[in-house]
């Protein structure tokens, strides 16, 4: 079978990239795994697992295929030079760097990177698939590849960046203010196979135009229980001291753009802050700065990894973000803050969270966790229950083989 050809280009897509790849190689399975955001730092540990684990090299698109100096001039001003230890040791020559990268780039990415390009790369490599993540296709090159994908008659398959917590149908700002039902479809137009966590996930998408036809309902492997003991292992430690206060991470999003209201995040963070038992870090989204530029100001900004952030704390305050599923499996105590957000999330419809509805009632029961008198409101059998129907789909097993199984199923053969 031809080989598979991965994309991811950010943290997050990798995250949840990963597991499928490592299943892949265990089964000698032949992929490519490559980076299309060429400012994203390859030594990053997950790339390390693969090249340790595998003796497997990962790459930016861009140096996939050279056919000419041209290339490979753009390859060492774009992804060599910017990424070497002494140009970034050196703040100067790092600046000066930097800006003919960006030059360099900006005049000829289009250009060189062309679907004739695209086209010829895939047909090097003999390509049979290509995974990308759900993402917008005036981004990068993705044009390039769709096109070069249709010559050569190929099919592009998006896989989750990550769990979408939302079940409401309008939930980001702009959308209740257009109305627009049918964004998401649009914006997915250009992948041929979609894979979804869930069948209210893909109820949602179908609601927005997406054919259920398109989409395939097969779970999240990134929060499977064996997954999970293999990616705790590979994640860098950290330095993070065990104090004995209350220790709080909150997980900050870009909450204007998904119905969140900054005022009543701001205002409650200062306040747990402010009391003499806990210690909050606030950690931003991984793709963003902070939502607020108040919230500096406010407990210890760490952009260590979520998950060591989760092992270090006793309590998550968390309001959309998908990491929380780990802060679930480690059984840490997750506070939902629904006043933080006009969209219902699907953890509530399972329960698998202690809601509060106002800052009163948050403070109250970090009051209650600090005396030690406290009872949550919700119990394992509600935690199982929201994973099984939203994240494993009945079975945590074999989450990675189903995604393998349907790559394969439409991968070219010869």
């Amino acid at each position: 079978m031809k080989p598979i050809l991965f994309i991811f280009r950010s943290f997050n897509d990798l995250d949840h990239m990963l597991p499928i790849v490592d299943h892949a190689l265990n089964n000698n399975r032949s992929i490519i795994l490559t980076c299309i955001n060429s400012e994203f730092d390859m030594k990053d540990f997950r790339i390390q697992y693969l090249k340790n684990k595998f003796s497997f090299c990962t790459e930016y698109i861009y140096q996939l295929y050279k056919p000419s100096l041209a290339y490979h001039l753009f390859n060492l001003f774009v992804c060599i030079l910017p990424n070497t230890r002494l140009v970034k040791s050196v703040p100067l020559a790092n600046t000066i760097i930097r800006k003919i990268r960006n030059i360099v780039h900006d005049r000829l990415v289009s250009k060189l990177y062309d679907p004739n390009w695209a086209s010829n790369m895939i047909q090097s490599f003999n390509i049979g698939s290509i995974i990308v993540d759900y993402g917008d296709i005036k981004r990068f090159i993705y044009g390039s590849i769709k096109v070069a994908s249709n010559i050569n008659q190929i099919k592009i398959i998006g896989v989750p960046h990550g769990f979408d917590t939302i079940s409401s149908d309008l939930w980001t700002t702009n959308g209740s203010q257009t109305n627009n039902y049918d964004w998401k479809n649009d914006e997915w137009d250009w992948i041929n196979k979609l894979i979804v966590a869930s069948p209210d996930i893909q109820d949602k998408y179908t609601r927005h135009g997406v054919s259920p036809s398109k989409m395939k309902i097969i779970g999240l492997p990134r929060f499977t229980p064996d997954w999970i003991s293999i990616y705790h292992n590979m994640i860098p430690k950290s330095n993070l001291e065990n104090e004995p206060v209350l220790k709080i991470i909150f997980f900050d999003h870009a909450a204007s753009n998904y119905k969140g209201d900054p005022d009543q995040i701001y205002n409650t963070l200062r306040k747990v802050d402010s009391l003499p038992y806990t210690k909050l870090i606030v950690k931003p989204h991984t793709r963003e700065k902070l939502s607020d530029s108040r919230l500096a100001n406010i407990g210890k900004i760490d952009n260590s990894h979520s998950t060591q952030l989760i092992l270090w704390s006793d309590i998550v305050i968390n309001y959309m973000s998908s990491i929380v599923i780990d802060a679930l499996l480690l059984k840490k105590i997750f506070l939902f803050p629904k006043y933080f957000i006009d969209n219902t999330l699907r953890w509530e419809k399972y329960g698998a969270c202690w809601t509060v509805y106002n800052q009163s009632e948050l403070l109250s029961a970090l009051e209650a966790i600090q005396k030690g008198t406290h009872t949550i409101p919700y119990n394992q059998n509600n935690v199982d229950d929201f994973l099984n129907n939203e994240i494993y789909q009945t079975n945590h097993l074999n989450v990675c083989e189903r995604y393998l199984d349907f790559i394969n199923l439409h991968s070219t053969v010869n």
